[in-house]
């Protein structure tokens, strides 16, 4: 069998609908700009994805010289001789195509999570080239992408999408009012317990299980919780109960907000550690703007 012919790249980016970016004074060096909307299909996200109508300038940069990138380059030499230069090029863009999509949803551009990057096959040689490197608190961030990517950061997005996660945030908060009883019925009674192990009152339950929910929302861009009853843990249920007991309302929400947000990352992403430091992230001026 003969060797592959050389990846056009030109050609590739063109199936998916690239088009060249105007020369400014601001851009130095040509890039090709994909459109999420050409891009994606509605199979892709679901109704909660509040990601959903990113304005055309939310698109992929790439230039067209990528494939001589030090980073693609050392990447093809992980791969066969004679078709090293193709699967390069192939995974850095389908790299770049998640980053787009993951982008308004981590609100940290360049990031993919611990949990996101199990479905890249090729994950080890994108870390070993350079594309991808690791970071301290977990998952991975690619320097190119961000470098090239800055019109995707916390401040470019539009108030239309801000809108739509704060929709979708309202409307996760309805369903896990509405799943707070149920969900509680099906885990151990005696967890329902406060730290001096006198039983929890039936309004209290529905509180400690409803404030669970809303915090995952929160910490997973305002999409509905799909957290199951052997998930609720008995430190969950201290920490939810200490919140609830110690702060008002109004206070709870604006870490909520602040957290659903917030690109900081330092700010928590799951309910866990938010729940562990709320007297910590209650103190921050993001929160005391959201009162």
């Amino acid at each position: 069998m003969g060797a592959q012919p050389r990846f056009d790249s030109g050609l590739f980016l063109n199936m998916f609908h690239l088009r060249t970016r105007s020369l400014t004074a601001h851009s130095p060096a040509p890039t090709l700009q994909l459109n999420r909307h050409e891009a994606t299909s509605d199979s892709h996200g679901s109704t909660d994805d509040p990601a959903k109508g990113l304005p055309p300038m939310s698109g992929l940069h790439l230039e067209p010289d990528f494939e001589r990138w030090p980073e693609v380059r050392s990447l093809a030499a992980l791969f066969p001789p004679d078709g090293g230069a193709s699967i390069a090029a192939l995974e850095t863009v389908r790299l770049f195509v998640e980053l787009v999509y993951q982008a308004p949803v981590t609100r940290r551009v360049g990031y993919l999570s611990d949990k996101l990057t199990r479905s890249l096959a090729c994950l080890p040689q994108l870390v070993e080239s350079g594309l991808l490197i690791p970071c301290p608190e977990g998952g991975f961030v690619c320097p190119r992408f961000e470098s090239l990517h800055s019109h995707l950061r916390a401040g470019q997005e539009s108030i239309q999408v801000k809108g739509k996660r704060h929709q979708s945030f309202s409307r996760a908060r309805k369903v896990a009012e509405e799943r707070s009883f149920q969900l509680s019925l099906g885990i151990d009674p005696k967890l329902w317990v406060d730290a001096a192990g006198a039983a929890l009152a039936e309004d209290e339950i529905r509180k400690v299980t409803m404030l669970v929910l809303t915090f995952d929302a929160a910490c997973n861009n305002g999409v509905r919780s799909a957290r199951r009853q052997d998930q609720i843990t008995a430190s969950l249920i201290q920490d939810a109960l200490r919140i609830l007991r110690s702060n008002a309302e109004d206070l709870i929400h604006g870490v909520a907000l602040a957290i659903l947000d917030s690109v900081h990352p330092a700010m928590p992403r799951s309910t866990e550690s938010a729940l562990r430091d709320f007297e910590k992230l209650a103190v921050l001026p993001e929160v005391a703007r959201r009162l």
